[in-house]
């Protein structure tokens, strides 16, 4: 099945709930001493000496996928995110993108990690994958169909030029970055 089609097959039958990975917030409510600090009410009060650069680097490289949440040991982590990616590869994508290059496919999105939260330049990253602007373009749909990306389009008071600027790329999941990138 296409990946276009993937709308289409259960219309009608079914309620879809987009879940994203969980917030600081939502796991702020574990009791996290980090967490809580940066989210408490008084937040002008919080002193940056009782919060740990060393915690908050945890918490961006573990991501905010409940099951990653759950393992205590960094091994195991990278182990989930290793699992986590090769089967969106070798199975989400393989199945719903119908993709003949997975090498390609792979190589942008390693590419993609490392331009997270910044401008997409659709030129500079077809070119060093080595694909066209429109295999690109349908690399990006799927990326985002599968929520691992989102592309924030730009804000400007002139209308056109909202469709002139690029979109910057964020990735869905932190944790899915850090891995990617090492």
């Amino acid at each position: 099945m296409a990946y276009k089609d993937v709308a289409d097959t259960l219309s009608g039958r079914i309620v879809v709930l987009e879940l994203m990975p969980l917030s600081c917030k939502e796991m702020a409510s574990r009791n996290d001493k980090v967490l809580n600090t940066l989210f408490s009410k008084n937040i002008a009060a919080v002193k940056l000496s009782d919060i740990k650069k060393d915690n908050i680097i945890m918490h961006i490289i573990n991501g905010g996928y409940p099951e990653v949440q759950k393992i205590d040991d960094p091994k195991g982590r990278y182990l989930w995110f290793g699992s986590y990616i090769s089967t969106y590869i070798e199975r989400d994508i393989r199945d719903i993108g119908k993709l003949r290059h997975m090498d390609k496919f792979i190589r942008m999105f390693n590419m993609l990690a490392s331009r997270s939260s910044q401008v997409l330049i659709k030129t500079d990253i077809a070119r060093d994958a080595g694909i066209d602007i429109k295999t690109l373009d349908n690399y990006l749909k799927l990326l985002e169909l599968t929520y691992q990306i989102y592309l924030l389009k730009p804000y400007s008071k002139n209308i056109n030029k909202r469709f002139v600027k690029s979109s910057k790329i964020f990735f869905t999941d932190s944790g899915v970055v850090s891995y990617l990138l090492g």
